[in-house]
């Protein structure tokens, strides 16, 4: 639970646009869990100029984040690996590994690192990415949660859950069904039915979590949408952060929403059977 880190928050910063916006939000998770700090930065082969030019570009991102955060333990690290194999390996026994998300014009290497690093990741991960400002934001913005009902995601409903707490925010709990629907009349029973079932799959999920949680504003909603990443990547339009969980078929949805999303976007591992 993110109240109760057994570890660092730890975030990757590089020389990217968006690195030093994701050390800022590491800093403010960092600082609601009672957590330390941990920036590391990733360089791969040797030489002096590589070598200084990382330590110059970590003791920038400790200062920055001492500085926001004067009561916030934080320390740098230089790591001499390849970005995916040296966050993984410090993200385990952490409470939260933050990264900096790309732009999507990216192609692929630099751009997929965080989808290569949460398949081998044992702690959730935020990706940042800006908020959008929409004139129909209400304040304060939800945390949106995608709900799965699939086996294992209680770890990504009470994350959910503890980040609507640490942040004073309600929580929204969307469900999207993909089966198709059309205006026929022999289908009007059919979408009703996977109305109410999808309702249900929400309910059930839900149900340990508003009792255990009950300080949280709860609301629910169930979506039809042949596309998953579209009508998440909507709803994350008046979002402060988009929280999904880790399962064999949620890469591809985390994928899109590291690139297009319009919050900042968790990914939750899957507890085990």
């Amino acid at each position: 639970m993110p109240g109760e880190p057994f570890g660092p928050v730890i975030v990757g910063v590089d020389t990217s646009p968006m690195s030093l916006a994701a050390v800022d939000l590491a800093a403010d998770e960092a600082m609601v869990r009672v957590a330390p700090l941990v920036i590391v930065h990733a360089v791969e082969g040797s030489g002096d100029t590589a070598t200084r030019a990382a330590h110059r570009l970590v003791a920038v991102a400790v200062a920055r984040a001492r500085a926001e955060h004067p009561g916030l333990a934080v320390a740098g690290e230089v790591a001499g690996d390849d970005p995916v194999s040296a966050l993984v390996a410090r993200g385990c026994g952490a409470a939260l590994l933050v990264l900096g998300a790309r732009d999507r014009r990216t192609g692929l290497g630099a751009a997929d690192i965080p989808t290569r690093i949460t398949a081998l990741l044992s702690a959730p991960l935020i990706v940042h990415r800006p908020l959008t400002h929409p004139q129909s934001v209400v304040l304060p913005r939800p945390v949106l949660l995608g709900v799965s009902g699939t086996a294992g995601s209680d770890s990504t409903v009470e994350f959910a859950f503890a980040e609507a707490v640490l942040r004073g925010a309600p929580l929204v709990a969307l469900h999207v069904w993909t089966a198709p629907a059309d205006a026929a009349p022999e289908r009007e029973l059919d979408d009703r039915a996977a109305h109410e079932g999808a309702q249900h799959i929400l309910l059930s999920a839900l149900e340990r979590w508003t009792e255990k949680y009950p300080e949280v504003e709860v609301r629910i909603a169930a979506r039809h949408s042949l596309d998953v990443p579209v009508a998440l990547t909507a709803a994350s339009s008046i979002s402060q952060l988009a929280v999904i969980g880790r399962g064999h078929r949620t890469g591809p949805v985390f994928d899109v929403l590291t690139r297009r999303a319009h919050c900042p976007v968790a990914v939750v591992p899957h507890a085990a059977a």
